[in-house]
């Protein structure tokens, strides 16, 4: 069958009018949106509530011995200076949401609507979870950690995170941690009486993102561990030696690293610089950590993904998913899945987000014929 141009730019569009910026967190609009699609192609559907206003809904075809799962999120990053007006341009539909995630949730209605037309004898199911944007705490987390009391044990799950509709069998994980550095006190005109907490914080974030982390490259997919610091506090005048600086840490772990490798790179900078510099010290605590994942690709379900792509003409590229997905949480939950969405991933969050309409219409025809297969 073949998708509709013309449905795909009016359901995006209209999902994209609504604001579901995460923070601060509110998905009752959207859903009460989708509610209204999932009951005009006469789906059954749930709405499960983890916290107020942090509503996910999933609805299903409901036919069929086999359950094609279509995983997709309501929330977007702020708008920061984009309008909230999409815009489309040859061919193009730009504005936030764009590509992460409502095109990608358009595509699924899509999906929907053939599998229902015509008759196909499978199960399509189309999980749209909340909270994605802040780690999903929320949304997708929550459900699978209860996910027997939703009956939610589809057969193959199929993330829609942009990645150019390539197959990203895994992803990095995640430590995210705090480091502080204490000084002492004194005045500008006399530094030399006090200790610089931001200097010491300067030494070590120059040694952390010097030092070489046991297990950091992962030659199957040929991908590297990651470092940044993203937020950095300290001071309080200029004439002031700041008495303390702290930061925070995103480290990207590679299948193999575990927090352990961090935490104890971590202790090994803190001891050489310590021996560099008495006056040194380190506090650290980590509030995050997500393991890296990696699924087999000779899976026969991957398999079927590969041909599926192929027979459309296009790559079926293998890789690594660029940022934190739902797929990492549904295969730690003992459920198969990978990433294939449309959209450019580097686009998401971007100012000048955009999706085209075309690899819309393509996605939900790949889709389509995935769940046909299925069975």
């Amino acid at each position: 069958m073949e998708a509709s141009e013309n449905t795909l730019r009016k359901n995006a569009k209209e999902m994209m009018k609504i604001n579901s910026e995460n923070p601060p967190g509110n998905e009752t609009e959207m859903v009460h949106y989708l509610e209204e699609k999932f009951k005009e192609l006469g789906m059954k559907y749930q709405c499960i509530e983890t916290a107020p206003n942090r509503v996910s809904i999933i609805g299903e075809t409901n036919k069929g011995k086999k359950t094609t799962n279509l995983v997709c999120h309501s929330d977007t990053v702020p708008l920061s200076n984009i309008s909230p007006e999409p815009i489309e341009e040859d061919g193009k539909i730009f504005g936030r949401g764009s590509v992460d995630d409502k095109g990608a949730i358009a595509a699924g209605f899509e999906t929907a609507r053939m599998v229902i037309e015509s008759g196909l004898d499978t199960n399509f199911m189309l999980s749209i979870f909340s909270d994605e944007e802040n780690g999903s705490v929320l949304g997708a987390k929550a459900i699978l950690q209860e996910k027997s009391k939703y009956n939610y044990n589809p057969d193959f799950s199929l993330v829609a995170e942009a990645n150019s509709l390539n197959i990203s069998i895994g992803e990095k994980g995640i430590v995210r941690f705090r480091a502080k550095c204490m000084g002492k006190e004194a005045h500008a005109m006399n530094p030399e009486k006090g200790v610089n907490a931001i200097l010491l914080m300067n030494g070590f974030i120059q040694a952390l993102n010097a030092y070489s982390f046991p297990n950091s490259f992962y030659r199957q997919m040929n991908v590297r561990s990651t470092v940044n610091v993203g937020v950095i506090r300290g001071g309080i005048k200029q004439s002031i030696v700041p008495k303390e600086c702290e930061v925070d840490v995103d480290f990207r772990l590679v299948p193999g690293q575990a927090d352990a490798d961090v935490m104890n790179g971590i202790r090994a900078i803190e001891k050489n610089l310590k021996q560099k510099n008495p006056a040194f010290n380190l506090s650290v605590s980590m509030y995050r950590y997500d393991k890296a994942h990696v699924v087999n690709k000779k899976s026969e379900k991957i398999q079927l993904l590969e041909k599926v792509l192929k027979e459309k003409g296009l790559p079926a590229e293998y890789g690594f998913a660029s940022g934190a997905t739902i797929a990492k949480f549904l295969t730690t939950a003992g459920l198969e899945a990978v990433v294939c969405g449309p959209g450019k991933s580097f686009l998401c969050h971007a100012a000048e987000e955009h999706v085209e309409i075309k690899e819309l219409k393509t996605a939900a025809e790949v889709y389509y014929d995935y769940a046909r297969r299925l069975g």
